[in-house]
């Protein structure tokens, strides 16, 4: 994360937080702005992004590539050094003011970022924006930081999620990824994945976590017309969210839940392109309600998921047409 102090002609940028995956490129990236000056003047990436307020998008970076950019000559250094293949950069615009940026790389792992990524980016982007605006208006420069700091987890905890999923192989190994994280970044009590059965007649439970084994038979399967939260959002394709345990009763006075300390609960559909193949749930207790970062994470979360149980559906497929062309 990248901010901006002072009117525009006489901003001074300065790094508010970075993180990553790898130690050793780590700290080369920590470089930047601090023991390697940049050129704020440069027609591409970060500097571009704070002067227009446009968002940069890379979706594949050679080593040509960062040569023949307008960078400095250590600037150039460090990106090959880092060994970039890929990059996205987004402004942060509160009340119509661009005040930084969130940059974001792949490297080690040879993706390659796609436009579902960037506009993936461009939402996280936009919440972070609003809280550190927030912050900044409404407490002191450490409060700013703090919120900085915690949008730069978040967004670090989405790139290790999302070079997990990149090894699951099948939809089982998705959810894990899913629940575990899921689980860790949101102070949840409970979490289910589900995805569509191939009849398409009911949602079947992939993966869960905090449900009793007494209670697993309940929630392993749910018919696709049943009064629940998971089917209310795969049938809308949007959020679904009770605040409070009375609502959750009476919008579902059916619903089983394995655990008394539920207080909110919130379901996401599970959608690649026009296609709704599943949903998630979790459950929170009162102690840990989710706000407005905390929904935003989880529609990440559930647009990771989405991506990576198509994947793992379709390598599924194959495997077994090629056992069936064996056999």
């Amino acid at each position: 994360l990248t901010g901006m102090r002072g009117e525009p002609r006489r901003a001074a940028v300065r790094r508010v937080a970075v993180a990553g995956r790898d130690a050793n490129k780590l700290a080369w990236a920590r470089k930047l702005g601090v023991d390697v000056d940049r050129d704020w003047g440069s027609p591409n990436g970060l500097p571009q992004v704070l002067r227009t307020g446009v968002a940069a998008f890379f979706p594949e970076i050679t080593r040509d590539l960062i040569r023949r950019a307008g960078l400095s000559g250590q600037e150039k250094a460090i990106f090959l050094r880092i060994g970039l293949t890929s990059a996205i950069c987004v402004p942060l615009i509160a009340r119509g003011r661009t005040f930084g940026a969130i940059s974001l790389g792949m490297a080690e792992s040879q993706r390659r970022y796609t436009t579902d990524d960037l506009a993936l980016t461009k939402d996280l982007a936009s919440y972070a924006a609003i809280a550190i605006d927030n912050a900044r208006l409404y407490a002191d420069e450490r409060a700013a930081r703090v919120a900085a700091e915690r949008a730069a987890l978040r967004v670090e905890r989405l790139q290790a999620i999302t070079a997990e999923l990149s090894s699951a192989r099948i939809p089982a190994q998705v959810g894990e990824v899913v629940v575990w994280h899921g689980l860790k970044a949101l102070g949840a009590t409970l979490a289910m994945v589900y995805i569509t059965s191939e009849s398409g007649a009911s949602l079947e439970l992939v993966c869960t976590s905090g449900v009793p084994a007494t209670a697993l038979e309940l929630i392993r399967r749910v018919p696709i017309q049943a009064n629940h939260p998971v089917t209310d959002a795969l049938r809308t394709r949007g959020r679904v969210f009770t605040a409070t345990a009375t609502e959750r009763r009476e919008r579902y006075p059916d619903l089983d839940t394995p655990s008394d300390d539920v207080e909110a609960t919130a379901a996401v559909p599970l959608v690649v392109g026009k296609r709704a193949i599943g949903a998630i749930r979790f459950d929170f207790p009162s102690t840990a309600l989710p706000g407005t970062e905390e929904l935003t994470f989880l529609d990440a979360l559930a647009h990771q998921c989405a991506q990576a149980i198509d994947r793992a559906r379709l390598y599924v497929a194959e495997m077994r047409a090629r056992e069936a062309i064996v056999a």
